[in-house]
């Protein structure tokens, strides 16, 4: 048995339905589905990351149920991660007043050897945690040990304009 509430926006298409035999009916039919279809894709999350601000397809609810905000992405191409220091790299978003943040993360690799999540934290280690922040003009990472050999870094900013 699965519970479905009725609220629950559902993204899957059906994969089956039945055309009328009445021409009329029919097209109508193929209209409403194949329109269906495309609201339903246009839901989906995407899989696109870029350096540019770009429409995710995720929603974050707005000043009533009636209203979304649309979730935007960006990545900031970070590099090598600091050795027990902070450094900073500009996320280039514009309008910082009225935006809120929904996702900040990303992964850093060290080339041929491993990779790790950011942020990052070790209860073996405190000290070699890795703090993630961003500001009105940078993403700013704070290590607690020499991380400098991950030279492969990207942070991901997903966020909301008021």
């Amino acid at each position: 048995m699965t519970f479905e509430p009725g609220n629950t926006l559902d993204n899957h298409l059906n994969e089956q339905f039945d055309l009328p035999e009445e021409i009329e009916e029919r097209f109508q039919t193929l209209k409403d589905t194949l329109e269906d279809h495309a609201k339903m894709i246009n839901r989906k999350d995407t899989g696109q990351y870029e350096t540019l601000e770009t429409n995710i397809n995720q929603t974050f609810p707005g000043a009533n149920p009636q209203t979304k905000r649309t979730v935007l992405r960006t990545v900031v191409d970070f590099g090598a991660l600091p050795n027990n220091a902070t450094k900073t790299a500009p996320h280039n978003i514009t309008n910082i007043s009225n935006i809120t943040f929904t996702r900040i993360y990303g992964t850093s690799t060290q080339p041929g050897v491993s990779g790790i999540p950011l942020p990052f934290a070790t209860p073996v280690a405190l000290n070699n945690n890795i703090l993630l922040q961003v500001d009105s003009t940078n993403v700013r990472v704070v290590t607690g040990a020499n991380y400098s050999a991950f030279t492969r870094t990207f942070i991901i900013v997903e966020y909301v304009r008021s």
